[in-house]
């Protein structure tokens, strides 16, 4: 299937110059993963996760600590469980708004928290806010990072454009595990990404939809990674 979004209610022509072949892992991996840093993915998602053993990459505004949102000591506590404390900017802004400056100094000093705070490992991870991004964001994007991801993509094989790396939003138990299923019987890799509970899910619908995902790797289906972890397999 070959997949082009034009915008909404518009149309346009896509030229195909040539197909490659991208090599998918022997087992299919999902990621799961969070944005914007809300607190209730450590007061919900990860109690419910680490009764699975499943670690997410979660993407913080750095800036944007407490009040709400997850604090130092919390993201210390879910990178010793085995997630990975990466990169949403400093602060919530659509990157193609900011000049080249501002863009490089967001991402730049986002980077730069991380590393500073104990967070060197997952530092080297980006989600786009809004995934929002011109040629000027995906170039910085590219020099500071190793892994980015953007919203709206199905599975994929291993990354040729490491920094642009879709995602699904897909959140109610059906559509999850539609999506789940689809990535099982193709391969490849995908991930599933969330905002804040129970708001987007409920919480039984998250906690069924963690439970899918830990039969299925149970039954050598599936595997559940993080972007470390693909770093790793990439040997980057």
């Amino acid at each position: 299937r070959i997949q082009c979004r034009f915008g909404e209610g518009e149309s346009g022509t896509l030229w195909v110059d040539s197909i490659y072949l991208i090599p998918v892992p022997e087992t299919p991996k999902l990621m799961i993963q969070w944005d914007d840093g809300f607190e209730s993915r450590y007061t919900e998602a990860f109690p419910i996760q680490h009764e699975y053993d499943i670690p997410s990459t979660t993407f913080v505004n750095t800036a944007n600590l407490g009040n709400g949102r997850l604090s130092a000591e919390q993201l210390t506590e879910m990178q010793d469980h085995g997630w990975d404390i990466s990169s949403h900017l400093m602060t919530h802004q659509n990157l193609t708004e900011l000049s080249e400056q501002e863009q490089e100094a967001q991402i730049r000093g986002a980077q730069d928290w991380l590393v500073n705070n104990g967070f060197e490992e997952g530092a080297q991870f980006f989600s786009y806010t809004y995934s929002a991004l011109d040629q000027t964001s995906y170039d910085l994007v590219e020099e500071y990072h190793t892994y980015a991801m953007v919203g709206g993509d199905p599975c994929y094989g291993f990354p040729r454009s490491p920094v642009h790396m879709g995602r699904s939003g897909e959140r109610t138990l059906e559509s999850a595990q539609a999506y789940i299923d689809t990535l099982v019987q193709w391969g490849g890799i995908g991930a599933l990404f969330w905002h804040e509970l129970p708001g987007e899910t409920p919480l039984d619908e998250f906690e069924a939809i963690m439970q899918y995902i830990d039969e299925l790797r149970e039954a050598g289906e599936l595997d559940v990674i993080t972007l470390s972890e693909l770093a790793e397999l990439q040997g980057r």
